[in-house]
């Protein structure tokens, strides 16, 4: 099985190269705490997601609870802690998806032009330049599904979420990308402003990745049928 991974993490990102590119998609300064947009309610079709388990992030499965995937999914993880990246990404493709990492929401957005759901449409004038290598045109990347952490730096999920849903809106994206948020903190206003700034789902640390794996498929499912947001 071929992995996908972005290809600089953020470590490689200058300074002023990482001012710049938050600046642009913020539109604003940023102090050093982390950008907190302001929201706009807007209803959402799927409820909030909430599944904490154990005093892990993840917590480790008995080879009998392990899903028997409907299909293999191809995800996009957004997540700047190491040790959960590895530990997610490590339970997700044992059971065949394909992951690709992004270290923080600048990083994601630099990601999704190159997959199906860009196929077809101009970039986005707003998206700075990436510091990292480029490769040549390619085939669109397939892509399912993001894993989005909420507290990141340089772009973190709020900013994220809002840029994807405004992509969409303006022509950037050519669907609605399913987004499940990923989040430790458990009180309700928290996971209610994820939503309302375009998440699909929210899932609270710590959680199971079976877990995990059947909100991923109710969603596109729901998606599928014609029941999440278009």
């Amino acid at each position: 099985m071929q992995v996908s991974p972005l290809s600089r993490r953020s470590s490689d990102i200058s300074a002023n190269g990482t001012t710049q590119a938050t600046e642009s998609l913020t539109g604003g300064k940023q102090d050093k705490s982390t950008y907190r947009p302001q929201t706009q309610r807007t209803p959402s079709a799927i409820s909030t997601i909430t599944t904490p388990i154990s005093n892990e992030v993840v917590a480790a499965q008995p080879e009998k609870e392990k899903p028997n995937l409907k299909r293999k999914l191809n995800i996009l993880l957004t997540e700047d802690n190491i040790i959960n990246q590895r530990v997610i990404a490590a339970q997700l493709r044992r059971l065949g998806n394909i992951v690709h990492v992004a270290n923080h929401g600048l990083e994601a957005l630099h990601f999704l032009p190159k997959t199906t759901f860009a196929a077809g449409c101009p970039p986005s004038p707003s998206l700075p330049p990436s510091n990292a290598q480029e490769d040549g045109p390619a085939a669109p990347i397939p892509l399912d599904i993001m894993l989005l952490d909420q507290e990141m730096p340089v772009l973190d999920g709020l900013a994220t979420i809002k840029k994807v849903r405004e992509w969409q809106q303006q022509g950037y994206l050519n669907a609605h990308l399913p987004v499940i948020a990923v989040t430790a903190n458990a009180r309700g206003e928290q996971k209610d402003e994820l939503v309302d700034s375009g998440c699909d789902g929210v899932v609270t640390k710590p959680f199971r990745i079976p877990d995990l794996v059947v909100q991923m498929e109710t969603l596109l499912q729901k998606m599928e049928e014609g029941e999440g947001e278009v």
